[in-house]
């Protein structure tokens, strides 16, 4: 556990940050400031023990673009099955319809990227600079709309093992305009 000053976390994040490194390494940054840092503190704490835990089913972290949006899809429906009292500023900003009219570049352009080359932060999913790709938050509702559309046929267990084919099979259900 740390404290943050930064100002986007404070503005965006209800002034909690969380990461996590390796199935056995999480950080948390907080602060308490913002009104609801309590249960923005539960719910990312929630949020990066389901990171840690899908870490621990795959053997490792994720390598590819893909295989992170595979993670936050978890990670996501995860966070909100457990505190579902608490909406994060991320999960459902973007709508199925804004999503799809950036879903054919992130197929052709993201999803096999390896993480090493994106950096840190990854544009798709937080994006507080001024070159604006892709808007803050769009890979987060993606990520908690694929994960949605995925365990309606099979378990949160079973998704650690899921192909990047079926992750793509589900992303043209929900996005890809008719």
């Amino acid at each position: 556990l740390g404290w943050t000053e930064n100002r986007f976390q404070l503005k965006e994040m209800s002034g909690v940050a969380g990461r996590t490194f390796s199935a056995h390494t999480i950080r948390l940054r907080f602060n308490t400031r913002p009104d609801d840092w309590v249960l923005s503190l539960k719910a990312t704490a929630a949020h990066e023990f389901a990171h840690a835990w899908h870490y621990e089913q795959r053997g490792e972290t994720t390598t590819f673009i893909w295989q992170h949006v595979l993670d936050e899809a978890i990670t996501q429906n995860f966070a909100e099955h457990v505190y579902p009292d608490y909406e994060t500023p991320w999960r459902r900003r973007h709508s199925n319809g804004k999503i799809a009219g950036f879903w054919s570049d992130v197929k052709a352009r993201e999803l096999d990227r390896r993480i090493d080359e994106v950096g840190r932060s990854i544009p798709l999913y937080i994006n507080d600079s001024d070159e604006v790709q892709y808007p803050n938050w769009l890979g987060y509702s993606m990520s908690y709309l694929l994960g949605k559309e995925l365990l309606e046929a099979r378990e949160l267990e079973e998704m650690p093992s899921m192909s990047r084919q079926e992750l793509v099979d589900a992303g043209d259900r929900l996005f890809t305009k008719a």
